[in-house]
C-alpha cells in the first residue's frame, strides 16, 4: 500500500489522469491510499485548479456551509480513480488544510467541542455516502485524530 494522493497539478487538465502517487502505486501492484489529511484522496490546495480547469468556472469560496461543493470536489477524486482503475483504500474523515483542525482551517466553524464532533460526523456520513453513490465494493478507512480537541 502506497500512501498518497488520487491527484496532482496534472490532473486537473485534459485528459485529467491520475496522479503520479497514484499511477506509482498501480504501477507496482500496490494501493493507494491517503493521508488522515487527504480527504477521499484529494488535498484542499487544488480547489482552485478544480473549479477554475474541470469546471471551467469561478472558484467558490471554501466553506464548511458549502458542504455540496466540497462533495463535489470529492467526487472528482473518486471518479478519477475508477477511471484510472487504481485499487484504493479511501479515507473519510473531515481536517483543515495541513495538519490542522478544520476549525482553524475553515471560517464559521463550529466552536465546541460537541459541535465539532457532530459536524465531523456529519461531513464523514457525506463521504461515505459519496462513495456508495460511486463505487460498489468499497474499503473505507477511517482515522479520527484528537488533535486541537480540548482535554476536558
Amino acid at each position: 500500500m502506497l500512501e498518497g494522493r488520487i491527484a496532482d497539478s496534472n490532473s486537473f487538465k485534459p485528459p485529467y489522469p491520475a496522479g503520479k502517487e497514484a499511477t506509482t502505486a498501480k504501477r507496482h501492484g500496490l494501493m493507494v491510499t491517503g493521508h488522515h489529511m487527504l480527504v477521499l484522496g484529494s488535498s484542499y490546495n487544488d480547489w482552485d485548479k478544480y473549479w477554475e480547469n474541470v469546471k471551467q468556472q469561478p472558484t467558490p469560496r471554501i466553506s464548511i456551509t458549502e458542504k455540496e461543493k466540497l462533495c463535489e470536489f470529492w467526487s472528482f477524486h473518486i471518479d478519477l480513480a475508477q477511471r484510472s482503475d487504481l485499487d484504493v483504500i479511501w479515507h473519510v474523515g473531515f481536517r483543515g488544510n495541513r495538519d490542522i483542525p478544520f476549525w482553524e482551517f475553515f471560517p464559521n466553524s463550529p466552536t465546541d467541542d460537541p459541535s465539532r464532533a457532530k459536524f465531523i460526523e456529519d461531513m464523514v456520513n457525506k463521504e461515505k455516502l459519496n462513495m456508495e453513490n460511486l463505487l460498489i465494493g468499497t474499503r473505507m478507512n477511517g482515522c479520527l485524530e484528537w488533535k486541537g480537541w480540548s482535554s476536558d
